[in-house]
C-alpha cells in the first residue's frame, strides 16, 4: 500500500500554509525513505477557492519539488482542481513543474446531467483537461452525495450515489480517487447541503 499525500493550502496561512507539513515529511522520509509515498499533491481547489494566485502557486509546487528532490524523493508532484480551474488557466499546468494533472470533476455541480451521467461527464472533463496541459490526467477527486438538496437534474439519494459511482467506474476503469470513505461532518455543508455527504462505506458494506 502506498499513500498519495497532500499539502493543504488553507484560507488563513495563504500560500505558505504547506510549509511546516512539506518540513515535516521531509524529516520522516530522510529517517524511514519514501517508498510508502506514491505522489505528493500541492493544494487542493486553492485555486478555486481563492486562497492563493495561479503565480504564487506554480512557485510554491517548484519549490517543494526541489525540497523532496533534495532529500531524496524522485517521484512524482502535482495540484488538484477542478476542471475548469485548468481549462481557464492552462498555465497551472503548461508553466508549472507537476509531473502530471491532478483533477477533481464532480457532476453534481452540472445542472444539466443526471446520475447516470456521471462516467460520461468525469471522463470527459479529464480527457479535455488532459489535451489542454499536454500532460496526463489523473482523477483526484470525484464523487456523488446521497444527500443534500437538488440542483437541477441532480437529486442527492443513496440510490443515485450509486447510480453515479458506477457510472463513474465504468468509464475510468476504476482509475479514480472516489470521495470519500465516510461522511465528514466536520466540513461545512456548503451552498448546496451536500459537502458533508459523500461518505459511500454503506455501499462498501453492502456488498461485502
Amino acid at each position: 500500500m502506498t499513500v498519495n499525500l497532500g499539502f493543504w493550502i488553507d484560507a488563513a496561512g495563504g500560500i505558505n500554509s504547506v510549509d511546516w507539513a512539506v518540513s515535516q515529511i521531509v524529516s520522516w522520509g530522510q529517517v524511514n525513505g519514501w517508498s510508502v509515498f506514491d505522489f505528493f499533491t500541492v493544494g487542493n481547489e486553492a485555486i478555486n477557492d481563492g486562497y492563493v494566485t495561479i503565480p504564487q502557486l506554480i512557485q510554491k509546487i517548484a519549490s517543494i519539488k526541489t525540497i523532496l528532490n533534495n532529500a531524496g524523493w524522485t517521484g512524482q508532484i502535482t495540484t488538484s482542481e477542478p476542471p475548469a480551474t485548468f481549462i481557464a488557466h492552462p498555465e497551472l499546468c503548461t508553466q508549472s513543474v507537476i509531473d502530471f494533472v491532478g483533477v477533481n470533476p464532480h457532476a453534481y455541480f452540472n445542472a444539466n446531467l443526471y446520475a447516470y451521467q456521471a462516467g460520461e461527464y468525469v471522463f470527459s472533463q479529464t480527457q479535455q483537461v488532459a489535451q489542454i496541459c499536454a500532460k496526463s490526467a489523473f482523477i483526484t477527486e470525484t464523487g456523488y452525495p446521497h444527500k443534500g438538496n437538488v440542483f437541477g437534474n441532480n437529486v442527492p439519494s443513496p440510490e443515485n450515489q450509486v447510480i453515479a459511482l458506477q457510472s463513474i467506474m465504468q468509464y475510468t476503469g476504476g482509475n479514480a480517487t472516489i470521495l470519500t470513505t465516510y461522511d465528514d461532518y466536520w466540513k461545512s455543508p456548503g451552498p448546496h447541503g451536500i459537502e458533508q455527504y459523500f461518505g459511500m462505506i454503506n455501499l462498501v458494506q453492502d456488498s461485502s
